[in-house]
């Protein structure tokens, strides 16, 4: 049965060295060991800042077979998808989102347990549209989020919104689509009343109405 799990900073770069190990590629194109090497030591250093969460899913055999990046945002209580990884490409995107839904529960859990209920993810639309359709059916969370486009962002090229830009490489073979995801407001209020009581006395406005 496979395990779910933050990993830790002295961990990434023999787990993250694995996971890339059979296929090497992010968003279809090859990662040299160079960036490789450099995107590890980047993670490493915003995770000992406490801005960056790595959730992974490990096998039988405490082998890692998928995982999820995490790029918070106090700024605007929200976090970038980023470097959304499995070891072993596998050609129907069901055995995939299998695969990827307990690292993006944890860290789905983790953020909103912050009190970050949003979240941007960026991708050519055709990915993010199979993904919304096919996850949804295998991750009861993400039926908890709406989404909207706020961005496209053309081939080769960076956003004009410096959030944006973080957390992502810049696709070179398409346009890609910034989709924001929201928890909506039915769960939203739930976890404001856990996390906020005091500062609310126990009502919120949508209680009064």
């Amino acid at each position: 049965m496979n395990i779910v799990r933050f990993i830790e900073p002295d961990e990434v770069k023999e787990l993250v060295t694995e996971m890339f190990s059979i296929d090497n590629t992010l968003i279809r194109e090859p990662v040299s060991e160079e960036h490789l090497e450099a995107m590890i030591k980047f993670w490493v250093a915003a995770m000992h800042r406490e801005e960056l969460k790595i959730s992974m899913v490990f096998d039988e055999e405490n082998l890692p077979v998928a995982m999820y990046t995490g790029r918070m945002m106090p700024v605007n209580s929200g976090w970038c998808v980023g470097a959304t990884k499995i070891k072993k490409p596998q050609s129907n995107y069901y055995i995939s989102a299998r695969l990827m839904t307990p690292a993006l529960e944890l860290m789905l859990t983790h953020m909103e347990s912050l009190g970050y209920y949003k979240f941007w993810m960026t991708a050519p639309e055709m990915h993010h549209n199979i993904r919304n359709k096919v996850i949804r059916k295998v991750c009861p969370m993400m039926n908890r989020y709406e989404w909207v486009d706020e961005e496209i962002i053309p081939q080769n090229q960076n956003s004009k919104t410096a959030l944006f830009n973080l957390n992502r490489r810049i696709c070179t073979w398409s346009d890609v689509v910034v989709r924001m995801f929201y928890l909506k407001q039915e769960h939203r209020i739930e976890l404001l009343k856990k996390t906020n009581s005091k500062d609310y006395n126990g009502t919120l406005i949508t209680d009064l109405e």
